[in-house]
């Protein structure tokens, strides 16, 4: 639902204001609620919520940039993105990677993006009560705007997707075999056959694919 955050957040006493690029939804959003045209120049909020808004981007650091720029010392972001990470879990590899989410994101990957900002995770949003709503599938944490020397930034962020998705292939693969297996029980061997050298053809096609394609940035 449009704005439903910060109708939540005004509710509760903050005093909100949206960026919202899509004209429909800017309007329904700004009965509420003060719209901005861009992220402000300037300290001087000391909340700002990306609830699956990097995924879309094409330079998410950029934009976590520019919200850093704008929290107050101290001030919180949080962020909700789909979890490449936790892709052998929920299983729904096209919701963590495609045309229309074309960043995807471990949580090793996203504490170094927002660390590169100069934002420090505190809480991995990770309990039942979290995932009641979506399952496993989406990836939230509160970061803090700080003063550091040095920032946490992941040397292997790819690492932690990279096993996901190999767990998600040796878990479709068994999955094939014993649908193949099962199929072979039915039918003759010829066509079991059959029906085993095209399961070996289309085993875990998305999870390589993918893995491919992250191997490929390292």
């Amino acid at each position: 639902m449009v704005g439903s955050w910060l109708d939540a957040l005004e509710d509760a006493g903050w005093e909100t204001f949206g960026l919202e690029p899509g004209a429909k939804q800017a309007r329904v959003a700004a009965r509420r609620h003060r719209m901005l045209e861009a992220v402000p120049h300037g300290e001087q909020f000391e909340l700002a919520v990306l609830h699956h808004v990097l995924e879309h981007l094409p330079d998410p650091l950029g934009t976590v940039r520019n919200v850093a720029r704008a929290l107050v010392p101290g001030g919180q972001l949080f962020v909700s993105v789909p979890d490449l990470g936790r892709v052998h879990e929920h299983r729904k590899l096209g919701y963590a990677a495609s045309d229309l989410h074309i960043v995807s994101f471990a949580l090793s990957g996203l504490r170094s993006l927002l660390g590169l900002a100069g934002l420090v995770i505190e809480e991995h949003l990770e309990t039942a009560e979290w995932d009641a709503e979506a399952g496993a599938t989406r990836l939230r944490v509160l970061a803090r705007k700080a003063e550091l020397a040095r920032f946490p930034v992941e040397e292997s962020p790819l690492d932690p997707a990279v096993a996901s998705l190999r767990e998600l292939g040796r878990v479709e693969s068994r999955e094939a075999r014993e649908e193949t297996f099962d199929k072979a029980r039915k039918v003759s061997p010829g066509r079991a056959n059959g029906d085993r050298e095209r399961a070996r053809w289309t085993e875990s096609t998305r999870a390589v694919a993918t893995l491919k394609r992250l191997l490929r940035r390292r």
